[in-house]
């Protein structure tokens, strides 16, 4: 029930109980004790979903809406990052680690199931070494590699994905956002990102899935699609989304 509709159904029964007390009838007490005890459950029903309002807009994230603000009757949405989540990141390009960025870990995030990244050791190899497409993979550069991004990736340093929010990122863990079970995945259907970070005109929505943590090297799915696709997810997995609602 709506925060909207509990509050009308207060209204409704304080009105009832001002009529009723003023007429003479001996039953009137009754009925207005009935109506208290009805009041008193419903608001305590409306201090639940205050609370749970509360939770939600603690998240930065205008676009990540979980149980239905975007997509109705969707368990979780997630469109693109926000600007101003990430501070300090690098946009396309090619890098060399110890002259333009520093040593360490990283993720490189794509704003499509298109984007992409490849680490190598030289310049002779930049060619030869195969890349990988992406929407989050947390990598670590040493002294002297290379880093190449493009198709709407950006890279950024480890400390600036904030982990007690990772729903303006767009990732969920299956068992405490989301239950594990059978989904159906459903795009948004946009074709362009133009923002402070990043700009692609890809075929967006996508989904990755990690077994356990989303630092991990175990990707079970990496998955571009069409309009709609099936997914299953288990209980400790994390899935990550961009463009895309799931439904049970």
């Amino acid at each position: 029930m709506k925060k909207e509709h509990i509050k009308l159904m207060i209204l409704a029964m304080v009105a009832s109980i001002f009529l009723i007390a003023c007429a003479t009838d001996s039953s009137a007490t009754k009925e207005i004790e009935e109506l208290n005890n009805r009041i008193e459950e419903l608001e305590g029903q409306l201090m639940i979903l205050e609370n749970e309002t509360n939770v939600m807009n603690d998240s930065s994230s205008e676009n990540l809406y979980i149980n239905d603000k975007t997509s109705e009757g969707a368990i979780a949405s997630f469109t693109f990052i926000s600007d101003g989540v990430i501070n300090s990141f690098l946009g396309e390009g090619t890098y060399r680690v110890g002259t333009d960025i520093e040593a360490g870990n990283y993720y490189a995030y794509g704003f499509s199931g298109h984007g992409y990244f490849k680490v190598f050791n030289n310049i002779t190899e930049q060619d030869t070494v195969q890349g990988e497409n992406v929407i989050l993979r947390f990598i670590t550069l040493s002294e002297g590699e290379f880093i190449e991004v493009s198709n709407g990736t950006i890279i950024f340093q480890e400390n600036e994905l904030n982990e007690n929010a990772l729903y303006d990122y767009g990732i969920f863990q299956v068992g405490r956002d989301i239950p594990a079970g059978e989904y159906r995945a459903i795009s948004f259907g946009s074709s362009h990102y133009i923002g402070e970070l990043a700009y692609s005109s890809w075929s967006f929505s996508a989904y990755e899935i990690f077994n356990y943590s989303y630092k991990s090297t175990s990707l079970t799915k990496n998955n571009s699609f069409g309009e709609q696709a099936w997914i299953s997810l288990e209980d400790g997995q994390y899935i990550i989304l961009v463009d895309v609602s799931l439904y049970q």
